[in-house]
């Protein structure tokens, strides 16, 4: 819709609301709404009181009598809304000079005196409805005042303009609201001073016929007399209640507010932006509308605006709505086609891939006979796509509406038939029925028989049929939708037909599907990954590197590619990378370490950029869309090249040191001067040697030849390490806990020592251990000593302190009392130890230490695997020691 068509939709809502006003459409809910605004402005004093006589025909003493009663009152005004009987009355009103008399233009006067007359009429009516009075008629050319015009100018002592010839009535208050009195009640002597001063005295007849419909009939649900109106009508003159109004022309223009208003915001708000500025703009109207009501006396039509502002606004929404929506459409059919095309739906469509397909299934479920049923749109009966040992012409009943398909669709599961649904054959099958649902959508179903005499796991039937169902189904959707395109359907048919959202919803669950299938890929990788937008956000981390990160800290960095860089390596080489990344294309390849809490590890930091291929201008360019960040574990890898090099150059010693023997006996072998003996001692001495080192080549060769299985998370590991290197290690990690107990580490280890067989974390961690135990239980001022010593290939670790100590009975039973632990298993139960013991030192003790009695209960069974034996010792007031025996290697 044009902006031009959409002006001409608003001026005709302007038009629209502008004629229902001029015919009077809104009256009720306007007076209705002036009405309200009245119960919430301040009242003014009635002044007029208006006295009821039956009839005009009284006889001329009765109105004299009635015009002195009211002199002597000191009556402001006297307004006869009729001409009465009697001439000398009219002479003596004339005399009073506050007397005002009424009468149709053609009434006949039946007094010479000049008395003050102004005319009444029939007051105007819009379509039944009295609002208005005159203010003047025009007779013959001449303008003669109306009786109320005439009567408030006498009132008020000052003449009343008016630039037309009517004004609108105050309807403020109700009649019974007005002070009133019968004309026999004031002959009678009923009629007070106060009640008549500074008003004027409205005297009128009683209704004779049905009263006229004003806006009290609304309000106040009654019909007012003539002379009653006219009250209101010279009530309104005297408060000087005159409302300015608005004729049509005037509401015309005024409703071209709304629609400058709503075509200003149209470009700038959003849908439901537009429906709450449009209810703010009509609670303004009524503001306006009350303070002009209140304070300046002018009837705004608010009720018409609020109306067409609603009227635009929708117009105008509803134009948004639908411009937006086709547009959607064409962005999602298109995208759909987009979809299709890459997934190639035409492949489907294809012989060779449901026969491949039908194999497949028959050599996996091991089924009998098979068939694929589709079921088209608006086709009740099934076709067939491939079948296995049968054909279509086998089923006994091919309409989908009825049973067993019923039953299937209901269920949407695999269903066992009770019936068969194909005709039997000589062997006894079991008959299936699998419905395949796409997007909510039955698209076919699997016929499946098996033979009873095979053997059958129905559970695991059960779940291989459902794992096949969901990629056939949408195998089933791609073939219909290649065949559609190959009958060349257009999107133009597709609306027609009512099949255009379905189009659209089932490329979209495909392509959904397939991004679950990359996600859970990503997320499940055992390789830490983030995947970054461009610009460097991260759009995906996977659950290893979520581990990660909360054991290094990387929390806060991972989410922005370049402070992730910038935390691995020193900024400015970050940055120097990400350019690379983004201009070059390249790949980045670097090794990193990340130390946590006493905890290292080694990683290959490996940085990709990816990209797609798009056609611009007949050139495919390379787009592209992100980085790929990757943190490949290499600590184990690094672990083992770490340990192996040990190895070698413990093998090169080792062989040094025997070559030199050897040559050396080579020596005396070759002079004369030994004799028999001494050469066969050499000889032996030799073959010894010779014999020692092909078993360290062997098990060197063994060592060497150990590869890293990534499928197994080995807790425990068993290598050949040094021996010393993980004392210094656990002494550097516990020095600050020792100075803070005020204690000592003094190690005592030989310049060279045979490696050791054990896990070089474990090892570490099992030394750790040991000295917590010691520092927390060492007396301050005091030495833990740590002894390495090495004999006939067996390395010992001596940790001892001086302390408070436990009593043995005791630590030995907190250390080793376990089943498990004397069988030699891997892990240990948690159990809940009881510590009431004496109150002394060594309560303290083992109310603080009871997670290092855990950890160091937990280790024992590692010692056993590296094939060594842990003792412990414990004296109350001596202290702990702990003898540690380890194989050693070479």
């Amino acid at each position: 819709m044009n902006f031009l068509k959409t002006f001409f939709y608003l001026l005709l809502i302007a038009v629209t609301v502008t004629f229902l006003n001029f015919i009077g459409a809104f009256s009720v809910l306007n007076e209705w709404s002036y009405d309200i605004f009245e119960r919430y402005t301040p009242q003014s004093h009635a002044k007029v009181l208006f006295i009821e006589a039956q009839s005009q025909e009284q006889g001329e003493q009765t109105w004299l009598k009635l015009l002195t009663l009211l002199k002597e009152k000191n009556a402001k005004q006297v307004v006869f809304t009729f001409l009465p009987q009697g001439g000398a009355f009219y002479c003596q009103a004339k005399q009073y000079g506050n007397v005002i008399f009424a009468r149709q233009h053609d009434d006949k006067l039946a007094t010479e005196c000049e008395i003050e007359i102004g005319l009444v009429d029939i007051p105007p009516q819009n379509y039944g409805l009295y609002t208005k009075q005159y203010n003047a008629f025009q007779i013959n050319g001449q303008i003669y005042p109306a009786l109320e015009r005439l009567a408030a100018q006498h009132f008020l002592g000052k003449p009343l303009h008016f630039s037309e010839t009517e004004y609108r009535v105050h309807f403020g208050k109700a009649v019974d609201e007005f002070p009133k009195l019968t004309l026999e009640s004031v002959l009678s002597g009923g009629l007070v001073s106060e009640l008549i001063e500074q008003r004027s005295v409205l005297i009128g007849l009683a209704p004779s016929n049905a009263g006229l419909h004003t806006p009290l009939a609304i309000t106040h649900d009654v019909t007012i007399s003539m002379p009653q109106y006219q009250m209101l009508a010279l009530n309104t003159l005297l408060t000087e209640k005159i409302f300015t109004t608005f004729d049509t022309r005037q509401i015309f223009l005024w409703l071209l507010i709304p629609i400058a208003i709503s075509l200003f915001l149209y470009g700038l708000l959003k849908i439901e932006q537009k429906w709450k500025f449009s209810v703010i703009f009509v609670g303004i109207y009524i503001i306006l509308a009350w303070l002009l009501y209140r304070y300046a006396n002018i009837l705004f039509p608010f009720l018409e605006m609020s109306i067409a502002q609603l009227f635009i606004d929708w117009i105008l929404i509803h134009n948004k709505f639908v411009t937006s929506n086709r547009q959607l459409q064409e962005i999602l059919v298109d995208n759909s086609f987009k979809l299709e095309d890459k997934i190639k739906a035409e492949h489907f469509t294809t012989t060779e891939y449901w026969a491949q397909l039908v194999v497949m299934l028959n050599q996996i479920l091991n089924l009998n006979r098979l068939i694929i049923l589709e079921w088209k749109p608006g086709v009740n009966k099934a076709e067939e796509v491939k079948a296995l040992a049968c054909t279509i012409a086998e089923l006994q009943q091919a309409n989908y509406k009825k049973e067993p398909y019923t039953t299937a669709i209901r269920k949407k599961y695999l269903y066992q038939l009770d019936k068969p649904l194909l005709k039997p054959v000589d062997v006894d099958e079991n008959q299936y029925l699998m419905p395949l649902i796409f997007g909510g959508d039955v698209l076919g179903f699997l016929v499946m028989t098996m033979e009873t005499a095979k053997p059958f796991d129905y559970y695991q039937f059960n779940e291989g049929v459902n794992d096949f169902a969901k990629p056939i189904s949408q195998s089933l959707y791609h073939r219909q939708y290649g065949e559609l395109r190959k009958a060349a359907e257009t999107v133009v048919d597709h609306i027609k037909n009512k099949a255009l959202y379905k189009t659209l919803d089932k490329p979209l669950i495909a392509l959904e599907h397939q991004l679950s299938i990359l996600e859970n890929l990503i997320n499940d990788l055992e390789t830490a990954t983030i995947l970054y937008d461009i610009f460097g956000t991260a759009i995906i981390v996977n659950k290893n590197m979520n581990h990660l990160s909360q054991i290094f800290g990387l929390i806060e960095h991972q989410k922005n590619a370049l402070d992730f860089m910038s935390y691995l390596l020193d900024t400015e080489q970050a940055q120097d990378y990400f350019r690379e990344l983004l201009f070059k294309q390249g790949t980045i390849v670097r090794h990193v370490t990340l130390t946590a809490s006493g905890v290292e590890r080694f990683f290959v930091l490996h940085l990709q950029n990816f990209s797609s291929q798009e056609m611009v201008g007949g050139t495919e360019f390379d787009i592209k869309q992100g980085i790929l960040c990757q943190l490949f574990d290499i600590t184990q890898m690094k672990l083992l090249s770490t340990l192996k090099e040990q190895i070698a150059e413990r093998l090169i010693f080792q062989f040094r040191n025997d070559m030199q023997s050897i040559m050396t006996a080579s020596q005396l072998l070759s002079g004369d001067e030994i004799g028999i003996d001494e050469r066969l001692m050499i000889a032996e001495i030799l073959q010894t040697k010779v014999d020692s080192d092909m078993e360290i080549l062997e098990e060197v060769e063994k060592q060497l030849n150990i590869q890293l299985d990534a499928t197994k998370k080995a807790i425990v590991e068993i290598y050949p390490i040094n021996a010393k290197e993980v004392v210094l290690e656990a002494m550097g990690i516990l020095t600050e806990a020792a100075v803070e107990r005020q204690v000592k580490l003094q190690s005592h280890l030989p310049d060279l020592v045979s490696l050791v067989y054990a896990s070089p974390k474990g090892l570490s961690l099992l030394i750790s251990d040991m000295l917590k135990l010691l520092i927390e239980d060492a007396v301050e001022n005091t030495e833990i000593s740590i002894e390495l010593q090495e004999e006939d290939k067996w390395i010992t670790y001596t940790l001892k302190n001086t302390g408070f100590g436990l009593p043995n009975e005791r630590f030995q039973k907190y250390l080793f009392d376990d089943e498990k632990v004397n069988r030699g298993e891997l892990s240990i139960d948690e159990e809940q130890w009881d510590f009431k013991i004496s109150e002394n030192a060594s309560d303290r003790f083992a109310d603080k230490t009871f997670d290092q009695f855990k950890a160091l209960r937990d280790a024992i069974p590692y010692v056993t695997v590296w094939g060594g034996t842990l003792k412990a010792e414990s004296h109350v007031g001596k202290g702990m020691y702990f003898e540690l025996r380890l194989k050693g290697f070479i």
